[in-house]
């Protein structure tokens, strides 16, 4: 019987897993599951600047990775161009490969209609197609169970273009790691993210509001992809808010 599962964690951009899910994964790799992460694209034309390449990112993503407990070689970016990131056979079918290769129990991206950056929609539908495409195509043909979104839709530029938010389906409380969350991104000097001031204030705003009215400090939110199937409804044991001592 399988006692640990296998996550694969799909970015548009190098700092996009760690941003979006490094709280979680680093629960998960904690607990002894294994935890896989790649990007679409090295990120240079999204969030380089000069003296920035795509080796040097690359570097970033898998010392990043280190700090949340990911192997090396586990953190891997592919050579597609970002900014635009455009959707195409070759980079499907790269996808279904990589999906069937590490044959993940849980895959987490970006929602296709997530509007904070238009690569990471282009990404959501990327790996939308390369699911259905890896029980398809011929070959060694894998399903994955559960497919999860980044919960980043609320942010300013939805509301800029009239799309409706959708909220998360579940939250996952990362207080216990949001430190090795903040070490991680720090890595990413390459977004200017190596100031632990401006990232504590970013985790005090950002990953605090997630679930701020539910009742955790610092939350990580996902989407379900595909609804859950039970032979019962799952009750939720944990109250939230409402389960303060008063």
């Amino acid at each position: 019987m399988k006692k640990f599962n296998t996550i694969l964690v799909i970015g548009a951009h190098p700092a996009d897993p760690i941003d979006l899910a490094g709280g979680t994964m680093a629960l998960h790799k904690k607990q002894g599951d294994e935890v896989v992460q790649i990007a679409l694209t090295d990120g240079c034309r999204s969030h380089g600047g000069e003296g920035f390449s795509g080796a040097l990112k690359r570097d970033e993503f898998k010392e990043a990775g280190e700090k949340i407990g990911i192997k090396k070689e586990d953190s891997n970016v592919l050579y597609f161009k970002d900014e635009p990131l455009i959707l195409s056979e070759e980079i499907i079918e790269h996808v279904v490969q990589g999906i069937r290769s590490i044959k993940p129990d849980i895959v987490i991206t970006h929602h296709p209609e997530e509007y904070a950056h238009w690569d990471h929609a282009e990404t959501g539908k990327i790996v939308c197609r390369a699911l259905k495409s890896a029980i398809k195509l011929e070959g060694n043909k894998h399903f994955v169970p559960t497919v999860y979104f980044f919960a980043v839709q609320f942010r300013p530029e939805s509301a800029r273009i009239g799309a409706v938010v959708q909220p998360p389906d579940i939250l996952i409380d990362i207080g216990s790691v949001v430190d090795k969350k903040v070490k991680a991104l720090y890595c990413f000097a390459s977004q200017g993210h190596n100031n632990n001031t401006i990232l504590y204030k970013r985790m005090n705003s950002f990953e605090s509001e997630m679930g701020r009215a539910d009742g955790l400090q610092y939350s990580e939110g996902f989407i379900l992809y595909m609804p859950l199937k039970k032979k019962y409804l799952p009750i939720n044991t944990d109250l939230g808010f409402y389960n303060k001592e008063k």
